[in-house]
Order: structure tokens, then sequence, then C-alpha cells
């Protein structure tokens, strides 16, 4: 407070009341806008950084999908309207026969109440304990590979001996805000058989935060192995093309 001389005597000179509460009241509207849009640009960034992983993420996962659809040997329809995938014939066991190990199932499994498309490959890690078995096209087709060799995982229940390896999941994090839909996947009617299986389309919807985005994949089997294999016996007849 500041005290001065004037000619009627001594006079304090300072701050009344009602000034001290309207500077108060500025002071604290400001102060809130201020912290308001903070936490706006904050909520903003968090927001683009969420979107741009999920972009991220998903153009991985479409060229995953692409690329292993693309390189495989060849495609079977599945129950459910899924496929598998016949990646080669092992060069460690070039048996003329496809085995579990060698397939890779597309898959929409319901976890925590929302589908998401996954990829399953089963490792035999000891095959002198758990042997890997070989299928024909018809029990791929009619899934009955896919139920023995989860089967298995679950009655040896040693990931050292059998593993049932998830290499891919489209849904990220809580599958609640994070899931597939719609998914089909098409392969078109052939002129002829066996070349059946070369041509592939995969169709599915992905919701993220909210936010639905519809994807397709279309890609033709780049090392189609249908002249290797026997539709007839259900088994492949060469080792390479």
């Amino acid at each position: 407070m500041l005290i001065e001389r004037s000619k009627s005597g001594l006079r304090e000179k300072g701050f009344t009341l009602a000034e001290l509460l309207v500077a108060l009241t500025v002071s604290s509207i400001v102060l809130g806008a201020v912290g308001t849009l903070a936490f706006a640009m904050g909520t903003a960034n968090k927001s683009l950084d969420d979107a741009s992983e999920a972009q991220t993420y998903s153009r991985f996962s479409t060229l995953v999908l692409r690329d292993t659809l693309r390189y495989g040997r060849q495609a079977f329809r599945t129950p459910d309207g899924y496929i598998a995938i016949w990646k080669a014939d092992d060069k460690d066991n070039p048996n003329g026969r496809i085995n579990g190990s060698e397939l890779i199932f597309f898959r929409v499994v319901v976890e925590v109440d929302a589908p998401d498309l996954q990829l399953h490959e089963f490792a035999f890690k000891d095959t002198s304990v758990v042997p890997d078995p070989n299928f024909t096209i018809a029990q791929i087709e009619n899934g009955t590979a896919y139920n023995e060799l989860a089967q298995l995982v679950l009655t040896t229940n040693d990931k050292d001996i059998v593993e049932d390896r998830t290499t891919l999941k489209l849904s990220r994090g809580d599958l609640k805000s994070s899931y597939c839909s719609e998914v089909t996947f098409t392969i078109p009617p052939p002129p002829a058989p066996p070349a059946n299986n070369k041509y592939l389309n995969l169709t599915y919807k992905l919701t993220e935060n909210g936010v639905t985005t519809k994807y397709q994949v279309n890609t033709r089997l780049m090392c189609s192995a249908d002249n290797l294999i026997d539709y007839t016996a259900g088994q492949i007849v060469g080792d390479d093309d």
C-alpha cells in the first residue's frame, strides 16, 4: 500500500476490495481458458497419435495378409467361409504330403466379445514326442485338419513340443474398441479344375475407436502349386513347380 501526502493530509492509495475481486475473477478465467486449451491440445495430439498408429498397423497387417496369400502354394476353402494356405513342402521334411506345420489358417476368432481376424500356424518342435501329422485336401477343407491340430495343442499342453502360433491379429489392444467384421474370402470359380484356387479376394471391416474402415486385398497366388497336387488323391505329387 502506498502512502502519499496531499494538501488535505495523508491519503492511502491502493486497491479496493471490488478491484481485487475483479482481478481475481479475470485471472481465474484466463487460467481456466489456458488449462482448457492445454487439455484440448493434449487430447487432440493423443487422438492423432492413436489414429496414426492404427493406420500404420492396418497397413502393416494388410501387407502381411497380401504376402501370405500371394506367396502360398495353394489355398483351400475351410468351413465357415475361411481359408487355409499351404506354404510349401518342408525342405527339411520333403515327404510329398501336406503337413500341419506347412499350413496357415485364416480364422475369425471371438475374444472379449469381439471378432478378430487371425493367422494361425502350428509348430512341431519335438517330432519324436508328437509327430507332425499330414492331411489330405478333404481333411483341410472339412475342418478336420485344424481341429486335430488344435486338439494336439490342448492335449500336449507344452509349447516346447507343439505350439499354436498366432502370427497376426488385426485387432489391437482392447478388442472392444478394436475389432473386425464382415470378413469374406472369395476364390472365383474356375473354368476347369484343378486351377481353381489361383485368385483370392479378401474383404473385411476394421473398427478402431469407433471409426470403421473397409479393406480389400486382391491377389494372385504367385507360387501356385496346381501341378504339384493330385486333387483326386488329395496329396502332393511333386516337389517343385
